[in-house]
């Protein structure tokens, strides 16, 4: 329950830190916005123990045996037990949608207002894709952890080793990119050449491939409105493309 309770907590913080002009010197401005979507993907990162801990602990006492002799077919199985965990993934959701919600109608702010932009506040809640896009989170988290869950003989160590290894997950395209820059791109041997908005896009692709909390975060970034002020020349990969990595991983894994 603690577990499934922090998403939450830090969400509703995060938007009341963002409303309250904690997070920058513009309430819903760039800067703030980009770290409230820091704040709320980086809440889930001890949900994955959660999570995985369940599925390694089944298998670990021969639950799981037991259930295909009385005759659960696998895919059943792993059908219900995806259902079962997004659904619990759904009231973090669900809570952080209400948080942005109070903080963009609650607190009315005077037209003209510089230390304000109430439209970026309204982002959050706009056409639902906040709502959206935590769900569809929530099936690619559930997919990575039971892709994971392989790993490990104890759920003990699942739980202690998994927020790590999402955190590992978020820095290992920066490492492949590096080699690439240095290599083959302009600081290396020049036979590619490619813009750095470009890299940067790519790199963050290759994080929200990588990493369940790096896609959420990404596509935060997009529905609260971190690339308004640049348009096109934003390095944040689109949100469509978000979530297609999202559902493509989900579906896979």
């Amino acid at each position: 329950l603690p577990l499934l309770g922090f998403p939450l907590a830090v969400s509703v913080a995060a938007f009341v830190l963002n409303v309250t002009g904690q997070l920058g010197n513009k309430v819903g401005g760039q800067a703030p916005s980009l770290l409230t979507g820091m704040m709320v993907a980086g809440g889930y990162l001890p949900v994955v123990s959660l999570v995985t801990e369940g599925v390694v602990s089944e298998r670990v006492s021969k639950l799981r045996n037991v259930l295909a002799v009385m005759g659960c077919d696998p895919r059943a199985y792993w059908l219900g037990t995806l259902l079962g965990d997004a659904t619990l993934l759904l009231v973090p959701a669900a809570g952080a949608y209400l948080a942005a919600l109070v903080s963009a109608v609650a607190t009315p702010f005077p037209a003209g207002d510089d230390l304000a932009d109430d439209g970026a506040m309204l982002d959050w809640v706009y056409n639902g894709n906040l709502v959206a896009l935590l769900a569809a989170s929530g099936l690619q988290l559930c997919a990575f952890c039971y892709f994971c869950s392989f790993w490990f003989s104890s759920a003990k160590l699942a739980i202690s080793f998994m927020p790590f290894f999402c955190v590992v997950t978020i820095f290992t395209p920066v490492i492949f990119v590096a080699m690439f820059w240095y290599g083959l791109g302009p600081a290396g041997a020049d036979l590619i050449a490619f813009s750095p908005t470009a890299l940067v896009t790519n790199l963050l692709r290759g994080i929200a491939v990588c990493s369940p909390q790096g896609a959420l975060a990404l596509g935060l970034f997009r529905i609260g409105g971190v690339c308004d002020p640049v348009g096109n020349a934003c390095a944040v990969p689109e949100l469509w493309e978000i979530y297609l990595i999202i559902l493509l991983e989900a579906a896979v894994r």
